[in-house]
């Protein structure tokens, strides 16, 4: 069986596949953007913490990692 289109009906099914692919990569890549955004916090707000409970901690009843 041999199905065929013209060559402008082509062109129409793989710019709207290349624009479903654009939308979804840019999609991603705010998503990992917002990741990487979140684990920065994180990474600063666990400094954070770390310092308050050293700080008001005595040193023999830290845990390991803290000492």
């Amino acid at each position: 069986m041999k199905i065929e289109i013209d060559n402008d009906a082509a062109d129409d099914v793989v710019r709207a596949s290349m624009l479903d692919l654009y939308e979804s990569l840019k999609d991603e890549r705010c998503k990992l953007k917002q990741r990487k955004e979140d684990l920065e916090h994180n990474k600063t707000l666990l400094a954070a913490v770390t310092t308050i409970i050293k700080h008001i901690t005595a040193h023999h009843n830290l845990p390991k990692e803290l000492k």
